[in-house]
C-alpha cells in the first residue's frame, strides 16, 4: 500500500538550541531544524502533524518559530547521556504520545516534495551513504550485544550500490538519521534500541568510531527483534555530501527528502535539475593559474 502518510503518520525531530552538530558552513541544529520544517510545510503538506521533541530549554524566539508553522513541541527528559547528545533520539520513543506512527526525521533534512513509500512494514529505512566502520569492528559490536552478526554484500558505497545498481542484499548498515516505524512497536523498538545503546556505549565509548554507537544499536534492535524491515525507495534520505559524493549525479525531480548528513555538508544547491557540485560544497572550484 503506498501512502502519502499525511493522516497516518506523524512528523518527528530532536533538537536542542546548542553548538552539538553545528556544521562547519554555520548552521546550528536550530536553523537546520527551521530549514526542514518549513521545507515540510512548502513541499509537503500544511496539515501533518509535526512534533519537535527537546530535553533543555528553547528561547521565546524559537518557540514562536515553532508555533508559526504548527509544530507541537515536547519537553522530554535529561539527555540519555549528556556526554553522547546523539543519542537523545532514543528519547522519542518514551515521550511520544500521539496514536500515529512514526516519521523520524534528523534536523538536517530537507523536503522537495512529497513522500510515497511502503508502509506496511514494520519499518523502513535507508542504507547509510559509506560503510561506517571496519567488518571485524561490526562483529565485536555485534558479539557484545548479543546479536548474530547479519549477512549481506559488503558495499563500501552503500547508497550509491543501492541507487544506481539496485543493490538491495547489502550487509544492513542503516541510516538512523529517517525512518518510518509502526505505531504499534513503539516501546518495544525503543525500549531495545535503549538497552543496546547503554550496553555499547558502557563497552565502546573510547573506542575511534564511537561516534556511530547510535546508529549501529539501531541497526542491531531492528535484527533483534526480527522487525520485517523494507528499504525506502531511492530519493527519500538521499545523502549526497563532501565525504560521499558518490551520487552527485542523481537528478533532483528524482530527490524526495535529502539528508545533508555530516559537519561538512549543507544544504545541497541545484542548477536546473542537476546539483551544482561547487555550491554544494561537494568539489572545489578550479584553480586560477
Amino acid at each position: 500500500m503506498k501512502t502519502s502518510l499525511e493522516n497516518a503518520a506523524a512528523a518527528i525531530y530532536c533538537a536542542d538550541e546548542h553548538d552539538y552538530r553545528r556544521k562547519q558552513c554555520g548552521l546550528r541544529l536550530s536553523d537546520q531544524l527551521l530549514i526542514s520544517i518549513d521545507s515540510l510545510r512548502s513541499n509537503w503538506s500544511k496539515h501533518v502533524d509535526v512534533y519537535v521533541f527537546h530535553t533543555g530549554l528553547l528561547s521565546e524566539r524559537l518557540l514562536r518559530q515553532l508555533e508559526e508553522y504548527r509544530v507541537k513541541v515536547v519537553h522530554g527528559r535529561a539527555p540519555l547521556r549528556q556526554e553522547y547528545l546523539l543519542a537523545n533520539k532514543i528519547l522519542v520513543g518514551r515521550d511520544y504520545q500521539d496514536r500515529k506512527d512514526i516519521l523520524f526525521l534528523d534536523c538536517d533534512t530537507r523536503f522537495h516534495r512529497g513522500l510515497t513509500f511502503d508502509s506496511e512494514a514494520d519499518i523502513v529505512v535507508a542504507y547509510d551513504a559509506l560503510q561506517a566502520i571496519a567488518h571485524e569492528e561490526y562483529q565485536t559490536f555485534f558479539e557484545c550485544v548479543n546479536v548474530p552478526m547479519p549477512n549481506g554484500l559488503i558495499c563500501k558505497d552503500l547508497a550509491y550500490q543501492y541507487y544506481c545498481h539496485g543493490v538491495a542484499k547489502q550487509f544492513p548498515q542503516f541510516n538512523s538519521g529517517v525512518f518510518f516505524l509502526k505505531k504499534r512497536l513503539q516501546k518495544l523498538f525503543y525500549d531495545e534500541w535503549e538497552t543496546i545503546f547503554l550496553l555499547a556505549y558502557e563497552h565502546f565509548r573510547m573506542m575511534r568510531w564511537a561516534f556511530y554507537l547510535e546508529q549501529l544499536s539501531f541497526t542491531a534492535a531492528i535484527l533483534k527483534l526480527d522487525l520485517n524491515y523494507k528499504l525506502f525507495p531511492p530519493g527519500i534520505n538521499f545523502i549526497c555530501t563532501p565525504r560521499a559524493p558518490d551520487l552527485c549525479a542523481w537528478p533532483r525531480e528524482q530527490i524526495s527528502l535529502e539528508h545533508y548528513a555530516g559537519d561538512t555538508s549543507r544544504p545541497l544547491v541545484f542548477a536546473e535539475s542537476k546539483i551544482d557540485l561547487i555550491a554544494s560544497g561537494i568539489a572545489l572550484p578550479p584553480k586560477i593559474t
